[in-house]
């Protein structure tokens, strides 16, 4: 199925892609595999990807996944756990830390995000 996860990216077919996700989530695939799969993908496109200025097809393809993930991110059951605060430095990292927040949540974190420069301590 991971193959399948595969050729949605490939597709870029948001639906096929949360299917394809939400099924390796039911069967038991943990959320940081199904994640790993997608990074994996991502950094196929363009090594800038990870370290550079990105340019427009990384930009569309970093958004196509960023949608995905806050699709699979709805409906996460509620916390039970404690919370937990996260915060990105740049806009940049809102996609790790979409992903991160909904890996925490499944486990039952709730999960406060600050996005942006955050003050010294």
């Amino acid at each position: 199925m991971l193959a399948e996860l595969g050729a949605a990216f490939g597709a870029r077919d948001h639906d096929r892609l949360e299917a394809a996700a939400r099924y390796l989530h039911a069967v038991g695939t943990p959320l940081v595999e199904i994640y790993e799969a997608l990074l994996a993908r991502l950094v196929d496109v363009g090594p800038e990807w990870i370290s550079g200025p990105r340019s427009d097809p990384e930009r569309e393809i970093g958004g196509f996944v960023d949608d995905v993930v806050n699709r699979l991110r709805e409906g996460v059951v509620p916390p039970t756990r404690g919370t937990v605060m996260l915060a990105g430095v740049a806009t940049r990292h809102v996609l790790g830390l979409s992903a991160l927040s909904h890996v925490l949540e499944d486990r039952g974190w709730q999960v406060r995000s600050v996005r942006g420069p955050t003050p010294p301590p």
